[in-house]
């Protein structure tokens, strides 16, 4: 998306000395021809010239070089130098600039050097910019020429734009991007879910009994991987206990403790990890498990029945019994065979710190391992690529998709959104966003001038700006600016 006003200007020329007044823009009875255009773009003026050499014929010793200088207010901003030179001097010049460090500095100031009648550069495109000062807005061009080589020295050779003054704008409206906040330390967890097969009544594991195998490694490749990982540090193990609801509600207390207790035995005894980071919990019946898988089953029949059991019967022994009741038992036959093997589980949950990230080591692991970076890590990562850049724009990408619900994350990558034109995402992600931050209202004034809104597009501005934005405060003032043309004569 991109909101352009812009005025095309062209430089016309009041000519001395051995220039005479010609047909506008041409020099040297038309010999030389500026055709020019003057633009604000973001924090920039740009003047960009077509210069035609074609028909331009110096001596073999002379030089003859043209300085833009933009002048308002008392004050003013040079243009770099453009340099057309005759063969002799040419060739000189180049010679000495290969021999000679004073002579390639002072040929820093010149945005080109190249000699007249030379085919391969008739036609040049000049495009330089200054700093953008607001006292720039009533500005205009001059031109200093200065010929060497035959007498003549600095002289005004341009005093006055004619047309409208270069309150001209080629402007996208900048979207805001939040830094995040760095975390003190970052936590994070991995969750197990073991479905293991016990003896009925009882609580030993064993690993090569039925399915537990494929289970118990699942597990354990898991917790290698933890283990083996030098930017870890675990801090607690949490192993929970379940038990199926068949029987007494004591009995099943005491079995989904006991299988906790075994399965933080069993990993004592292949880990490394401290004794004291492991806490068990009896989870009992594991009734919230069961209404779930119920409520997602295909081909259990009286669905809706058993739900409304679990849903509205607040004592467990009245509601087992009920279920044991329901439609001559063949319900609850069917929980028995197929979904309460799955309610005997054990829940491993790990808790461990990571370490603190350099830019290099994050942008090393963000793509393989984005989990143990933070925000602000990726944040880092995306400022070492150019702004817009596809690299820059995956950051925000990987950003988002490992902390989906974070406000910053969202925001950010709509701001990216709004960089590339991509309006749908950008409103999208900006509705998981803070939508009283001034990140918000900044965005959502650039989607309000994309609709040519521009009285909300202003008022989210001033919005932004009040709530301390330096995006939203130049923003406003581009968009304010956006119509203040005014016509001058010479």
């Amino acid at each position: 998306m991109k909101k352009i006003i812009k005025i095309q200007l062209y430089i016309l020329f009041m000519l001395s000395g051995l220039i005479s007044p010609v047909n506008g823009q041409h020099l040297y009875n038309g010999a030389l021809s500026f055709p020019a255009e003057l633009v604000q773009q973001n924090d920039s003026m740009y003047l960009t010239m077509t210069v035609n050499v074609n028909n331009l014929t110096l001596g073999r010793n002379q030089s003859l070089s043209f300085t833009p200088i933009l002048v308002g207010e008392g004050r003013q901003a040079e243009y770099p130098s453009l340099m057309i030179n005759g063969r002799v001097r040419q060739k000189a010049l180049r010679r000495a600039e290969a021999l000679d460090e004073d002579t390639r500095s002072y040929l820093q100031k010149y945005y080109v050097i190249t000699e007249a009648g030379n085919s391969y550069s008739r036609t040049m495109t000049y495009r330089a910019a200054v700093p953008y000062e607001d006292w720039m807005r009533g500005a205009r061009v001059d031109l200093i020429q200065d010929m060497s080589g035959c007498g003549k020295s600095s002289e005004l050779v341009l005093e006055n734009i004619i047309g409208f003054s270069p309150l001209v704008y080629d402007w996208d409206a900048i979207p805001a991007y939040i830094k995040p906040q760095a975390e003190a330390i970052k936590v994070r967890d991995d969750r197990f879910e073991v479905y293991l097969e016990f003896v009925v009544a009882k609580t030993d594991i064993l690993p090569d009994f039925r399915n537990n195998r494929a289970e118990l490694n699942t597990l354990e490749a898991g917790l290698n991987t933890i283990q083996n990982d030098a930017n870890l540090q675990v801090t607690r193990l949490v192993i929970t206990g379940y038990a199926s609801p068949e029987g007494s509600v004591d009995l099943n207390n005491r079995l989904s403790e006991g299988r906790a207790n075994a399965m933080s035995d069993y990993l004592a005894g292949r880990y490394r990890f401290p004794r004291n980071v492991y806490q068990v919990e009896k989870g009992g019946e594991d009734w919230a498990k069961l209404e779930q898988l119920v409520a997602e089953s295909s081909g259990l029949s009286a669905k809706d029945e058993i739900l409304n059991i679990i849903r509205t019967t607040p004592d467990v022994t009245e509601r087992q019994a009920r279920l044991t009741r329901l439609q001559g038992g063949a319900p609850y036959r069917q929980l028995l065979n197929e979904y309460y093997p799955q309610l005997r589980r054990v829940l491993c949950v790990v808790n461990y710190t990571v370490k603190d990230f350099s830019v290099e080591e994050a942008k090393a692991i963000i793509k393989t391992n984005p989990r143990q970076l933070s925000l602000d890590e990726m944040y880092r990562v995306a400022q070492t690529y150019p702004q817009g850049s596809d690299e820059y724009k995956e950051v925000f990408d990987i950003a988002v998709r490992t902390f989906p619900s974070d406000p910053v994350a969202n925001m950010n990558v709509a701001a990216v959104a709004l960089s590339r034109g991509d309006l749908e995402t950008a409103k999208r992600y900006m509705d998981r966003s803070d939508k009283n931050s001034a990140e918000y209202y900044n965005n959502q004034g650039i989607l309000y001038l994309n609709d040519e809104d521009f009285d909300k597009a202003e008022d989210s501005f001033r919005r932004a700006a009040q709530m301390g934005s330096d995006t939203g405060r130049r923003n406003l003032e581009l968009l304010q600016n956006r119509a203040s043309t005014s016509v001058r004569s010479n």
